[in-house]
């Protein structure tokens, strides 16, 4: 079997939502609707989590500098002191999940934001690409709202690669 080694840190996610006031006033501060977006709980209180059956790194909330070696980046909270994280492959093909389901009150705007990291080592010759993708579902699950690609990998490249970014939607 081939395998991809790689591995994806999620550091922090927040939707703050802002609520127009009625007269002119001093802003208000955004209501957080994320529970535990930074994973300082040290654990994934307030998150459901899916992992494949046998990955190559378990997800877990993890502090900073793991590393699963292979060239790899060791983990680096961008907000606290922890950060979700996986190893981006295993024995499938299969998906890694993280989610929660979040409320917007009616007539408000929200903006989420969030930080990731992505890195993988192509040496064993994979066959199939991997990606990470952001998705938007309506509560409770079903089809995607909206699905942003955020990485796909190259499976024709043998580099080692590594990607990084924040997004707010």
């Amino acid at each position: 079997m081939k395998k991809l080694f790689a591995a994806i840190a999620l550091a922090c996610a927040a939707v703050t939502v802002a609520f127009a006031p009625a007269a002119p006033a001093a802003p208000a501060a955004p209501q957080q609707l994320i529970v535990n977006g930074s994973f300082e709980t040290g654990n994934f209180t307030g998150w459901g989590t899916d992992d494949i059956g046998i990955p190559f790194v378990p997800l877990d909330v993890r502090g900073a500098g793991f590393t699963p070696g292979y060239g790899l980046f060791a983990t680096a909270p961008t907000d606290g002191s922890f950060v979700a994280d996986n190893g981006f492959d295993g024995c499938g093909p299969d998906t890694i999940e993280l989610w929660q389901d979040v409320s917007i009150p009616a007539g408000a705007e929200a903006t989420l934001t969030f930080d990731w990291r992505v890195g993988w080592n192509l040496f064993a010759s994979p066959t199939l690409n991997r990606s990470l993708d952001f998705r938007v579902e309506p509560g409770g699950g079903g089809a995607p709202l909206q699905t942003t690609n955020l990485v796909t990998t190259n499976i024709a490249s043998t580099a080692t690669a590594r990607s990084r970014g924040r997004r707010t939607r």
